[in-house]
């Protein structure tokens, strides 16, 4: 059982600043988790924290880290990863590229965030197009 976990100013924050994710970040339910060593989210706008993950890093980066996670569900990473039997982490990789490209976002994140440029990839193209890469570790 997951017990819910409040993240209440940095959702707050994560409206003001990407006010036209509002339809999502509000919807999405938050549960302590330390099963994973960061944050994730279910196809179902359900995420998951490590509290120590979470204590850790700034708000800033706590607004940005909401605003990954709802881009998930808003581009169906899901879903799509299911119509070509992706492979999880793989697709993962390549979907945490194309969230992170977003510059806006980008000064929210963490320095260590995955991006297209850490591999030699170009920006703007959808994860699909990184995944059929040679270099996806």
């Amino acid at each position: 059982m997951y017990k819910r976990f409040n993240v209440m100013t940095a959702r707050a924050r994560a409206l003001f600043e990407f006010g036209w994710y509002a339809s999502i970040i509000s919807k999405l339910t938050f549960y302590e988790c330390d099963k994973i060593p960061t944050i994730a989210i279910d196809q179902h706008g359900r995420v998951y924290v490590n509290p120590t993950f979470w204590e850790s890093i700034s708000l800033k980066e706590r607004v940005g880290c909401i605003v990954h996670e709802s881009q998930h569900v808003l581009r169906r990473h899901h879903e799509r990863a299911a119509s070509i039997n992706a492979n999880p982490q793989k697709a993962n990789i390549c979907q945490d590229a194309e969230i992170n490209d977003c510059k806006k976002l980008r000064k929210f994140l963490p320095s260590w965030v995955i991006t297209p440029e850490q591999f030699g990839w170009p920006s703007g193209k959808p994860w699909e197009d990184y995944y059929q890469k040679e270099n996806v570790p």
